[in-house]
Order: structure tokens, then sequence, then C-alpha cells
């Protein structure tokens, strides 16, 4: 049973404009906040999923969904030390899916939740926003933090753009499933002894707001009601190595409208690996560039450096968490939007530019400062434009047609 932990008054940011209406004002209203339990108990089982219905209430809108992890302490059979990869709330997934209808709507993995967290987040909010998902980068720090409770959360909004905005939930005819796949246990705990014993749960904070009668009208009278989202496109090559320079052909962009691209380099070729929440190597990279037709596709007319990430990409692209960012060993964006941070501005997407990749000539090209000796993949991460449509009539939200 649900369980209603707290009322409260909030007015939201600019809601409907967000998504494009006009003349109907902000959300102000009465919210309540609910605990929800997941199908099957909220046992967290490695290697399996925990799902959820997402709950309505009266015709009010989704305006927040949180995850809550409570991880227990760690125990193991001998061994001098065992504790969580870093980033823990993170970690412990191989994705999360968002389902409606008895199909897939949007989908992320562990990688690109963390790519939303590093990028998207606000630079005050990075400290505290750091505790909650548990980011430390000292191992003495994490082996006393798993010697007792420790209790996680992420943020949904911070990572779907579906729930970045208030989401008229009371329209849609069927509920809304998310569910949240967890990797075994050799993924995401680090130990020196045997038979390392995890235990944990997670629930759902979900916060619906009351919408003006004017406002709920206005969503019943329409056919269909876009919301502007993303999606990540990755690809993941294997490279041996043995030389200073890597290219790889990307035809699978062509026809996508990209708004930021980001290059993540691995020294093994599993990626669930990627324990330290971090990129391998990429500090021994001198420039990188990405050719559309030959041509540069970044807007310089230059191969991009490390350095002109930090000290100019990062600033003149607005980037929420340049601070952080630049610090970031390996973080080499490749951003087409004029502003990013109102591009992923927590309440909704506002198209501020992207570029269309064209042709099947889209290449990638990196430079290392010297030979790279180890066999490695190379994942193209994207950031690509989409909508998805909600039919009011017969309730049921989809991917809208390209």
């Amino acid at each position: 049973m649900n369980k209603v932990i707290s009322n409260q008054q909030i007015v939201t940011s600019p809601a409907v404009q967000t998504m494009s209406y006009n003349d109907t004002g902000n959300l102000v209203g009465k919210a309540n906040t609910i605990l929800v339990n997941a199908d099957g108990g909220n046992a967290i089982s490695p290697g399996n999923f925990v799902s959820f219905k997402v709950p309505k209430s009266g015709e009010k809108a989704l305006t927040n969904i949180q995850a809550m992890l409570t991880l227990n302490a760690l125990s193991q059979t001998s061994g001098t030390y065992i504790r969580f990869c870093n980033a823990p709330a993170i970690n412990i997934l191989s994705r999360i899916e968002i389902w409606h209808n008895g199909s897939i709507l949007t989908q992320e993995n562990a990688t690109q939740i963390y790519q939303d967290y590093i990028r998207d987040s606000k630079v005050e909010d990075w400290p505290l926003l750091q505790k909650q998902i548990g980011l430390d980068t000292s191992t003495s720090n994490r082996n006393t933090a798993a010697g007792a409770v420790q209790n996680l959360s992420l943020s949904l909004p911070n990572i779907f753009g579906l729930f970045a905005q208030p989401f008229p939930i009371f329209l849609l005819k069927d509920d809304l499933e998310i569910r949240f796949y967890f990797r075994d246990v050799a993924k995401f705990v680090q130990c020196d002894g045997t038979s390392p014993v995890f235990g944990g749960q997670i629930q759902l904070l979900v916060e619906h707001t009351e919408v003006p009668q004017p406002l709920a009208a206005f969503w019943k009278n329409k056919q269909v009601i876009e919301f502007n989202d993303y999606e990540y496109i990755d690809f993941a090559s294997g490279w041996s190595g043995g030389s200073t320079q890597y290219s790889t052909n990307l035809p699978g962009l062509s026809g996508r409208d990209i708004v930021l691209l980001n290059v993540i380099d691995r020294t093994t070729a599993d990626l669930n690996t990627n324990y330290a929440c971090t990129y391998d190597s990429f500090n021994a990279v001198q420039s990188y560039a990405l050719r559309n037709n030959s041509l540069y596709a970044t807007g310089t007319e230059f191969d991009l450096t490390p350095a002109y990430v930090n000290n100019v990409l990062l600033s003149s692209k607005n980037f929420p968490n340049m601070n952080y960012l630049s610090g970031v060993t390996g973080y080499l964006p490749i951003c087409f939007s004029a502003d990013i941070s109102q591009e992923l501005a927590e309440h909704g997407r506002r198209y501020q530019g992207s570029r269309r990749l064209e042709g099947t000539d889209i290449s990638l090209t990196l430079n290392y400062a010297s030979s790279v000796g180890s066999a490695r993949t190379i994942t193209v991460s994207c950031l690509s434009y989409r909508r998805l449509c909600l039919d009011v009539k017969s309730g049921k939200l989809m991917q809208c047609p390209m």
C-alpha cells in the first residue's frame, strides 16, 4: 500500500511554457509525496530487476520522482577490505527502463546516467548530489562507509526528460512502469576476500501537484501532447592499440539531430567493470576530430584538444557543472548546442541547437601522445533529439514518428 508521507505547498517553475503551451500559467498548488513499493517487494536482487508502477493521484501532474536506495553493510569471508564501487547508487545498476502500454519508451545504462549527473548538474548542487549517489574517489572512505547502512538516492528528473517537466500522468490509460536492472555483486563490490554478502532495498518517492482546472481542461482538449526528450545513441568498438591514432566510421549517426557527443575510452572490453566511474586514460589524448564528408563537424577549423575543451568549450557552451568537468580526466565532448545549460534545463528541453550529420562519411579520429599498447574499447555516446507523444483519446504514451 502506498503511504502519503508529506503534504506541502509548492510552486514549480514555468511548467507549461517549457512544453510549448501558453496562456495557462504556472503549476501552483498542494503537493502530496507518496512512498511507492515495488511489485513483488523492494529487495534488491543482483542480476535481476525491480519493477514499480507509478501511481496516479486524481487530476494531478507528476512533478518529481526519486529512487531511494538502502544499501546494507557489506561482509565477506576473510580478506582485509570490502567496499562498494564508486557512485554505487548509479553503478549498482545495469540500466533503468521506462515502460508503457507493453512497450519500452526509453532506457539509460549506468554510464549514460553518470554522464547526465556530471554534465547537467548545477555547480551549487553538485556537492549534495555527490553524497546522494555515493561518489567518493577515496577507497579508504568507501571501506569505512561499507561497514554501515548507506542511504542513497537517484533523481529521475536528472536522467529522463519525461520527468524533467510536470507530466499529466492522469491522462494515461495504463500504468507507467519503471524497471531498475541490477548488476551482479562482482560488478559493484570490490574486496580481497571471498563470498561477499550484499543486501539492500529500493523504493520510489513520487510527488504529484494539483493542476489548475484551466490547464487540466487544456490538456484534455488536445489530441496529442508532445514532450521534448533526448535519447542516447552509443557505438562501441574494440581496438587492439599499437599506434598513436584511432579512427572509426560512424554511419549510424547519419540523419540524426545530434546535440552532444562524448567519447569514452576504456582498457577493457567489458563496459560493466567501469568501477571507478571515470574515463581511463584520455589524459594521453592530444587531439580529436569529428568529420562529416571530410569536413570538420565540430564548428571549428581545427582538431579539438583537452586545453580547448577546458578553457573554451565548457564555458562558451555554458555547461552547468563546468567547474567539475574541467577536472575530469577524459571528458572530451563535442557540443552542437548554443547553450547546453538551456538544452538540459531541469524544467524541460529548450531546443537551442543541434547538428544533423548527413551521408555515410562520418568519422572520428583520436590522436594519442604516445603509442597505445593495451587493447581497449572506444565508445562514442551521442545525445540526440526526439519527442514522446501522448495520445489523449487513447491514453497511450509512445515515441513520436521521426
